[in-house]
This record gives C-alpha cells, sequence and structure tokens, in this order.
C-alpha cells in the first residue's frame, strides 16, 4: 500500500504452480513477474518451467527470478528465454525474456498492449 503501485500491481503468495495453472486459466498476461522462492527446493526452477508453459508473460515483458547460488537456472524454460544473471554473495537474479515462438497468443496482440522490441545489446548473459 505503500508503492502507489495498487491499481497497476498485484502481490499473489500462493503455491507458484498452481497459481499460474489458475492465472492461466483466467487468460491473465502480466508484464513483470518476481519470483522469490525458498532457495534450495527445486520450486525456483519449478515455477519458472510452469509460468513458461502457461504463456503469462506478455510480449516484451520480464521474468526476475531470485535464487540461491548452488540452484541452477535453465537457459530457456518453454516460452522464457535467460538474458541475464547477475550474483550478490550468496542470492543469484536471473533474468528472462518471453520468446513467444511456442505462444499462439503471441501473434496477435491484445487491445492496449505495447510491444517492445527484441531484449537490447546490454541484455546479454553475464555479470554486471
Amino acid at each position: 500500500r505503500h508503492t502507489g503501485l495498487e491499481s497497476s500491481a498485484e502481490v499473489r503468495v500462493a503455491d507458484a504452480v498452481r497459481e499460474v495453472e489458475r492465472l492461466a486459466r483466467q487468460g491473465r498476461r502480466f508484464d513483470l513477474v518476481l519470483m522469490d522462492p525458498p532457495y534450495g527446493q527445486g520450486l525456483a526452477q519449478a515455477a519458472l518451467l510452469a509460468l513458461g508453459a502457461a504463456g503469462l508473460v506478455a510480449p516484451g515483458g520480464w521474468v526476475v527470478v531470485e535464487h540461491g547460488v548452488r540452484e541452477e537456472m535453465p537457459e530457456q524454460a518453454e516460452n522464457l528465454a535467460k538474458v541475464r544473471t547477475v550474483r550478490y554473495g550468496d542470492t543469484v537474479l536471473a533474468f528472462f525474456r518471453p520468446t513467444h515462438d511456442r505462444d499462439p497468443r503471441a501473434a496477435e496482440p491484445e487491445p492496449g498492449e505495447r510491444r517492445e522490441g527484441t531484449p537490447a545489446a546490454g541484455d546479454r548473459e553475464g555479470g554486471a
């Protein structure tokens, strides 16, 4: 409530895989998804794969996954491609963008949806 984003953001506290499935059934799309599951339980990768399979990230959108340094995130998770990884001590942020090569909904933008181009040259795998 203190951010002033109530009208344009949602915070969900739920089992990520089940929530992704529920949101997919509703036909929802998101420009930004931030994931910070408990470390070391395989939850980040499971939620990321479910998110990619469901096609919930809009064209030009971002997914940021926070995970432990001992956990590996795939380079590709269904229609999401990893474009950057940044390490902060024992914490890693992995940044993903949709490829939409397997998402049939990506062919036509939704009303009011803005399309962005391909990731910028600075959005490449590597530390910052």
